[in-house]
């Protein structure tokens, strides 16, 4: 039988990174860490890539009241991500183990699952009705996981709260 961290990983949450906004237009925002991020007319999330380490990773996050909270809980993300991918990874491949193995595949150490997972995109939640759920970073697991994704949750405090796929 295989332990699993029951323990949250970051009893402390990721600093947070402060910084200026200006809407352009209604359907536009100049953020002087982020750039520039964009919506379609009439839809409700701002959509921009940011480059993490080589990957040109797509984010969105809600256009609300809020929309500082919003910006300044995705530029830590940002920020940090660098520092803690390797991180989000390795609990990624010990917390999906089990259903790693439930799939039937050929079953692959946790160190190179881990190695092999890649940052796809990154969905900002915050602020949310729910303390759970702050963000979520989705990470491609090429055919590892039968074609289905892993989730790493951030809660409200941008600690990390659980995996999970979809």
């Amino acid at each position: 039988m295989r332990l699993k961290y029951w323990f949250r990983r970051w009893p402390t949450r990721i600093p947070s990174v402060a910084g200026d906004w200006t809407r352009l237009d209604q359907n536009t925002i100049s953020d002087s860490i982020l750039g520039t991020l964009s919506r379609r007319p009439n839809e409700q999330f701002f959509d921009l890539n940011i480059v993490l380490g080589s990957t040109d990773v797509p984010c969105w996050l809600h256009d609300g009241p809020q929309l500082d909270a919003s910006l300044t809980f995705l530029r830590s993300v940002a920020r940090s991500f660098p520092r803690l991918d390797h991180l989000y990874r390795k609990y990624a491949a010990i917390d999906l183990w089990e259903f790693r193995r439930a799939l039937g595949k050929k079953q692959v150490s946790d160190n190179e699952f881990s190695a092999r997972l890649r940052i796809q995109s990154i969905e900002i939640w915050f602020p949310a009705s729910d303390p759970r759920i702050g963000a979520n970073l989705w990470y491609n697991a090429g055919d590892m996981l039968g074609g289905v994704r892993a989730c790493v949750v951030l809660d409200s405090q941008r600690r990390l709260w659980t995996i999970g796929v979809g």
